[in-house]
């Protein structure tokens, strides 16, 4: 995975399924990699929020896009 990085891949993917509304991503809390990713891009931190998916408990980030994008 490490040998796509830095190639617009994201980018790409992120200016795909945009369309023409905003839109969000959770991310989990400690996942800096990937918010710093979806703030350099445009998105901005909504909120924080806990969560409990049966045994999997945790913290996540709650950021998003508004047009016009910015990718």
């Amino acid at each position: 995975l490490r040998s796509g990085q830095g190639q617009g891949l994201g980018r790409a993917l992120l200016s795909g399924v945009a369309g023409t509304l905003g839109f969000t991503a959770l991310v989990l809390a400690g996942n800096d990699r990937a918010a710093d990713f979806y703030q350099r891009t445009g998105a901005r931190l909504i909120g924080t929020q806990d969560f409990d998916d049966n045994s999997f408990k945790g913290t996540e980030h709650i950021l998003g896009w508004t047009p016009p994008f910015a990718f």
